[in-house]
């Protein structure tokens, strides 16, 4: 998975692009089902946290997290 920067209308806009099928099969996610995804830093490297949401419950259950040199933006 990658993130990738697009420019639209004169903005930029930011996209998480490939990988999505490995994420799916490794975390058993299903489809409809809610996931956020978090950035951060850790020094200069750019992570993403991928947490899964239970609407009809108030647990929320970690996925898996990954990080990017700002390099690769």
């Amino acid at each position: 998975m990658s993130l990738s920067k697009w420019k639209m209308n004169g903005n930029s806009c930011y996209a998480l692009i490939g990988g999505w099928n490995e994420v799916k099969k490794r975390n058993k996610l299903e489809k409809n089902q809610m996931i956020q995804v978090w950035s951060f830093r850790v020094d200069e490297m750019l992570c993403f946290a991928f947490v899964r949401v239970a609407i009809t419950s108030p647990r929320i259950g970690f996925i898996e997290a990954k990080c990017h040199s700002l390099e690769t933006l």
